[in-house]
């Protein structure tokens, strides 16, 4: 009843890392739309990213990786309506990763890939009810496959190429109150 939170050292060494990682990212996009006809939008755009990481573990030292890249993206929106529109958009994808490569020789390289989207919007009472449905296409390269490596502390992963993701996604959002804004949605798809 009168501990004081204190206990002996029962011969428990000081803590010492066994693995870190740090990464620093640096970006900036741009985005243009041109009015093509009175209900037809064209969206393009592009994002320039520096990345840098550098990880250390206790068993294979340190590593560092520098990329950079530009990543662009576009699409078109079709207003039905002052309520419906329809949109297409495509987009590349780069993505630096962290993970070590099996064996600890470097990393991951980035996770690139393209994205193939198309849907519906409909905004509702002046944009305070907003619902939306999608398809898409992902087709990525370089995903990241852990490797489990019993004993080991060090998070490994080999790369796998050819990874296709297909679905669809609803979504609807609205103001509940003036306080309270509520999100709903579903989401589905399948990667091989």
């Amino acid at each position: 009843n009168h501990w004081d939170g204190t206990a002996p050292n029962a011969g428990w060494a000081d803590f010492t890392p066994s693995e870190s990682a740090s990464v620093r990212q640096k970006s900036v996009y741009g985005v243009t739309r041109f009015s093509l006809a009175d209900p037809l939008t064209l969206i393009v755009g592009a994002r320039y990213t520096d990345w840098h990481g550098s990880t250390w573990s206790s068993g294979l030292g340190s590593h560092s990786q520098d990329e950079d890249d530009i990543t662009p993206y576009g699409g078109l929106v079709y207003d039905i309506n002052d309520v419906w529109s329809t949109y297409l958009s495509y987009t590349e994808i780069f993505q630096p990763q962290s993970y070590r490569l099996a064996g600890g020789n470097g990393y991951l390289d980035p996770l690139v890939g393209k994205n193939y989207e198309t849907g519906i919007k409909a905004a509702w009472f002046d944009g305070l009810l907003n619902a939306s449905f999608s398809v898409f296409r992902l087709e990525q390269d370089n995903v990241a496959d852990i490797v489990s490596t019993p004993g080991s502390l060090i998070t490994t992963a080999t790369p796998v190429s050819g990874v296709v993701s297909e679905g669809f996604e609803a979504e609807m959002t609205g103001a509940v109150t003036d306080d309270l804004d509520m999100t709903a949605g579903f989401t589905h798809y399948t990667a091989t």
